[in-house]
């Protein structure tokens, strides 16, 4: 790979081409190297403009980004200054604003994000449906232009894809992105969690990887990605069981007691910590949980299937024992 600064000085020069601005941006929300990026990212801002007060400016709007109010929907003009709320970081969100606002125009942009306990339903501009799980954020554009419909996605969603054979629909997500026609599938990703899943329930949708030929999936295929490793696993999945959270219904099938206490976690507001001891490491759970009960009833029947455990709760964290 060329050197960070080089990367950079690539497209601050305008010496990309048009169809590489997008692969640009997902290198930039890719979580490797962050320190670096950030790092170059702030140099190459400060030999753009030496004028501190538009700088100060510039740090003010990308500040209202970065830090919305919760639970709302945001509009404003700078495509790529809104995906960088997803990177969070504002030396990122000062210079892809500057590349592409200098360099194409742009269209209105959209953000929604969403709270623990809360799911959100929108409709797209072309008639996609999305259903938006808790603790995650989705940028779009208003209207849909050129030859694709593409969304910036962190956390968990199920799209229901309004079919057009002439644009398809891109999902971009750390590391990857999904490309679709028209299909119903659901994807995770968020960005603590060390893998981002995909469930296909109905239709047909290729996972684009930037080094690796596409991975095409059908009906209840599904991928595992490891961020990490930068590969993917290829599975069998059961599409409704993944995304039942849509209907308010926590489903585990086989689960380790750390990924339900992470989905828990989210879902109710809380910290949920658990320990190594073998009970829990050898626990494979299969159950289903009403989202709208209360954290203490889904700790209660996890008492019963796990021999021994116990928890505590302190404020908003939990300790099991």
């Amino acid at each position: 790979m060329k050197k960070i600064k080089d990367i950079f000085s690539l497209y601050i020069g305008s010496k990309a081409k048009a169809d590489e601005e997008v692969d640009f941006a997902r290198w930039i929300l890719d979580p490797h190297d962050s320190e670096a990026k950030d790092k170059e990212m702030e140099e190459v801002w400060k030999s753009t403009s030496g004028h501190l007060a538009s700088v100060r400016e510039a740090k003010r709007k990308v500040d209202a980004v970065l830090f919305p109010e919760r639970s709302q929907v945001r509009r404003y003009r700078i495509a790529f200054g809104s995906v960088c709320a997803v990177a969070a970081s504002l030396a990122v969100a000062l210079v892809l604003s500057y590349i592409m606002a200098s360099r194409i125009s742009t269209p209105d942009y959209a953000e929604i994000s969403t709270i623990s306990g809360q799911n959100t339903e929108i409709e797209l501009g072309d008639g996609t449906k999305v259903i938006l799980n808790s603790h995650s954020k989705l940028i779009f554009p208003e209207q849909f232009f050129g030859d694709t419909r593409e969304v910036f996605l962190t956390g968990e969603a199920v799209f229901d894809v309004a079919s057009d054979k002439t644009k398809p629909f891109i999902v971009n997500v750390s590391g990857y992105s999904i490309e679709v026609l028209g299909t119903v599938f659901n994807v995770a990703d968020y960005i603590d969690d060390v893998k981002s899943t995909i469930s296909l329930k109905q239709g047909l949708v290729k996972v684009n990887l930037p080094d690796s030929d596409p991975v095409s999936l059908v009906e209840n295929q599904g991928i595992i990605y490891d961020k990490s490793s930068k590969t993917l696993e290829k599975v069998r999945v059961d599409a409704s069981s993944a995304m039942s959270w849509s209907d308010g219904v926590m489903s585990f099938e086989g689960a380790d007691i750390y990924d339900i206490i992470k989905v828990a976690g989210r879902w109710y507001g809380v910290n949920i910590i658990c320990s190594d001891h073998p009970k829990y490491t050898n626990a494979k759970i299969t159950a289903r949980f009403d989202a709208c009960g209360k954290v203490e009833t889904l700790l209660s029947v996890l008492e019963r299937l796990i021999p021994g455990m116990e928890y505590t709760k302190a404020g908003s964290i939990i300790y099991l024992k």
